[in-house]
């Protein structure tokens, strides 16, 4: 094949001015050659013999390398093969693969392989081996055969030499009791692989299982915007960290049943200050504006100008999570979320956005609620099929390093499923169940290509565009009472016909007359079993001809009314109005007059491409002024800016009357992995991930994201994975966007010796020294059998 790397000289970095850089590459060939020294009977020790020939019929060339060795063995190449360490082998035992030897996972399996698995998720595969009639571990080499159809896939076969432990049936729950290997990408790029393992032992006995046949799916991509909540000013802004964030997207990743999560990364003053407890309100609101921007675009375009979120997430400084799903608040919800660090921890987000993904607008919830038996958390999933909270069988995180002291590999089947509020002990929090694993493999769509959007979606949503709906929120509360928030009158999507339920949204005109209703339940009760202070709502309601009030009512009592004014308001886009250059922090203005005199609300969208594309900024604002941040913004030379004012019923809007210019952004880079500070074990691959969102671009996922490891080039992907010596190391990430425009994010990490490493000395006096790395304190298990029982002894480390 052909390839480059910085390791050769074959990829150079020329930086450009004022930004960005260019990269070169030489082409050169790169062969991979495998032997299977058994085939040739070749053995430790041994000296092998080996030429190469070249031949190509297309550029009509034969070569040998070295030399014409075809007619002069003595001009082969030679090289010995390392001696292995002499292993104590047991004549007696008894080595075999089980009966069911091979288990393909992402992040939960059963014994039979009966969990789907994803295309292009991190993947890893385990063959238990047997080991009767010994007391001792044998050593084998086992071998994974991947193959789609009758063509063998590269890299197969995987090798592993492997101590087989002893024991009659090795523990599933036991790293060590499998030989484990890490599935290369190409055997997961969809479709059905056949895999096969082989064992071999030392004495030269051979066993091989049944031709396994694993399909790897393809499934949506589904994008989550996430904002972080700013609690404090906006001079002060108190803010989660962005390791926190990464944290939680990370995790999020590896739990879901998916290849990957475009996570969206939007500022904080998307939604401006808030406290945690008007949070969901608040990022109902933006939901909303972000469909009536979307909604915008497909009318000036005809298609969609983005893809729309399916959830929309906050990650507030404090507190713990709260979602808004539809099995508990009817239609109309389900699509925002917010949280901290809440008993799942690490998994919180995914908590949330679970709640909220079972989508039974209609009935009671199933796998959208917690778990039984989960720690008094409230509102048990009914057709839970466990009798506790536990995931039941064995999680398996393929992404992380086994001699990582901080972080399981393995998780046993008493570990708590994350939508309980139990917790573990240990890191990570909790797993996935297979029935929840199931559950969201179904939610999400399968697609016919490689991280496929649902283009269906957006398309069935565009047919359902209405160009006139009322827009009719407001608040319930628990003494009985209940307000309407401003009405606003814009193009829009209909909510449907509503639930049973003795509340309802009404369209009355002058003679009382009910023109269109919805009825709806309403609860005090969250997902999470928390008392609601009030129960919002929602619905989108197309306009009715002769309409004059909208009125909330509980049966035959009417909460409150909202009545059409006799005259529209008056709006008129001050500033920008055309020809401005803007970047930074900007004061946009607009006059606002009413001849009833009434309040005016007014809401804020801003489109960079002359109105193609819109994004939301405020809304319900009561004024006439507000200071915008243009640099968090999409640039674009033909901009404009949208005000939409109504006086509780009436609406009117203005758009400047030209376009003018915004400064475009640099991308923003987020370091994923490694976390700042992290330490790491040495001799484990590393993963490196980040990710780019940028103003313009979106998701950048095309460009190269060039690393540095102490400032020496160091890869170009966005995610991958790389073992590196004990040390203190600082690393960047440097991406650029469409614009040639450049974002940098940098971490610092240390690499050790990993816990696991246990040396020995015998003292002169008799005694016996141990010693491990990282300071850190253990526990030691010490047994006079190599099978136990196995007494326990808390030792302190001294420095």
């Amino acid at each position: 094949g052909f390839g480059s790397s910085f390791a050769d000289g074959t990829v150079t970095i020329v930086p450009k001015v004022p930004w960005g850089w260019s990269i070169s590459f030489q082409r050169h060939r790169v062969w991979e050659l495998g032997i299977d020294l058994a085939e040739i009977n070749a053995g430790a020790g041994n000296l092998v013999h080996f030429g190469l020939r070249v031949s190509s019929p297309a550029e009509g060339f034969t070569t040998h390398y070295p030399g014409d060795y075809l007619g002069d063995f003595s001009e082969m190449k030679v090289v010995r093969l390392a001696n292995h360490v002499p292993y104590l082998i047991d004549t007696q035992a008894s080595l075999g693969l089980t009966q069911n030897p091979l288990e393909v996972t992402q992040a939960i399996q059963t014994p039979d392989n009966a969990l789907p698995l994803v295309a292009h998720k991190k993947t890893a595969a385990r063959v238990y081996v047997y080991n009767r009639r010994s007391t001792f571990a044998q050593p084998v080499r086992v071998y994974l055969y991947g193959r789609k159809g009758d063509v063998e896939l590269p890299g197969s076969p995987l090798a592993q030499h492997f101590f087989v432990p002893s024991a009659l049936n090795p523990d599933r729950a036991n790293l060590q009791h499998s030989a484990n290997f890490a599935i290369p990408e190409s055997w997961a790029e969809g479709g059905n692989v056949t895999f096969t393992a082989v064992l071999r032992t030392a004495l030269g006995g051979e066993s091989e299982s049944a031709v396994y046949t694993i399909p790897f799916v393809n499934k949506e991509v589904p994008t989550i915007w996430t904002i972080p909540v700013n609690t404090g000013t906006a001079s002060s802004p108190v803010l989660i960290s962005d390791d926190q964030m990464a944290l939680q997207e990370e995790f999020m990743r590896r739990v879901y049943p998916l290849a990957d999560i475009h996570f969206v990364r939007k500022p904080w003053t998307a939604i401006g200050t808030t406290t945690v407890a008007d949070t969901i309100s608040v990022l109902r609101d933006y939901h909303s504006d972000a469909v009536l921007a979307w909604i915008f675009g497909v009318i000036f375009t005809g298609h969609s100008p983005f893809d729309l979120p399916t959830q929309v997430y906050g990650f507030c400084p404090s507190g713990g999570g709260i979602s808004d799903p539809t099995w508990c608040f009817g239609s109309g919800h389900g699509f925002v979320a917010r949280g901290y660090i809440g008993t799942s921890r690490e998994l919180t987000m995914a908590h949330e956005i679970n709640h909220n993904l079972d989508l039974d607008a209609a009935g009671a919830g199933t796998w959208g609620r917690h778990t039984p038996e989960g720690c008094d958390a409230a509102g048990p999933d009914p057709a839970w099929p466990y009798s506790d909270d536990d995931i039941q069988d064995v999680g398996f995180d393929p992404w992380a390093s086994p001699d990582d002291p901080a972080r399981r590999k393995v998780m046993h089947g008493d570990w708590p499923d994350f939508m309980s509020y139990c917790e573990s002990g240990a890191f990570p929090t909790k797993w996935i169940s297979p029935y929840r694993w199931n559950a969201l493999f179904n939610r999400f769509a399968t697609t016919a290509t490689p991280f496929g959007i649902r283009d269906s979606r957006n398309a069935a949503l565009i047919q359902q565009i209405e160009n006139s709906v009322y827009y009719i929120s407001g608040s319930l509360f628990p003494d009985g009472t209940g307000k309407l928030d401003p009405v606003v009158v814009q193009p829009g999507i209909p909510s449907g016909a509503g639930q049973e339920g003795p509340h309802s949204v009404r369209v009355l005109n002058s003679l009382g007359t009910t023109l269109a209703s919805v009825n709806f339940p309403i609860t005090f009760t969250g997902p999470e079993g928390d008392s609601l202070s009030r129960f919002e709502f929602l619905f989108q309601i197309p306009t009715q001809k002769g309409a004059t009030e909208i009125v909330l009512t509980n049966g035959k009592a009417v909460l409150d009314r909202i009545v059409m004014s006799k005259a529209p308001p008056v709006v008129e886009m001050l500033s920008p109005n055309g020809g401005e250059s803007w970047k930074g922090k900007q004061q946009v203005q607009w006059k606002l007059s009413d001849p009833d005199g009434d309040l005016l609300w007014t809401s804020l969208f801003y489109s960079p491409d002359d109105g193609a594309s819109w994004v939301p900024l405020a809304n319900r604002i009561k004024g006439d002024r507000l200071i915008i941040d243009f640099s968090v913004l999409p640039g674009g030379s033909a901009a404009r800016m949208r005000a939409v004012v109504t006086d509780g019923f009436r609406t009117v809007s203005d758009d400047s009357d030209a376009p003018f210019k915004v400064a475009r952004n640099a991308p923003v880079v987020t370091i994923l992995n490694p976390l700042q500070e992290a330490v790491l074990p040495a001799g484990h691959p590393i993963p490196f991930a980040a990710e780019a969102n940028d103003p313009e671009d979106q998701f950048i996922t095309e460009t190269p994201y060039i690393w540095f490891l102490q400032g020496q080039p160091f890869g170009l992907e966005p995610r991958f994975e790389a073992t590196l010596p004990v040390g203190d190391y600082e690393v960047s990430v440097m991406v650029e966007d469409s614009d040639g425009m450049v974002g940098v994010a940098e971490t610092v990490f240390k690499v050790r010796e990993s816990i696991a490493i246990l040396r020995i000395k015998r003292l002169s006096d008799g005694r016996v020294e141990l010693s491990w790395p990282l300071n850190q304190p253990g526990i030691l298990q010490s047994s006079s059998s190599p099978n136990g029982p196995f007494g326990i002894l808390k030792v302190v480390p001294v420095v």
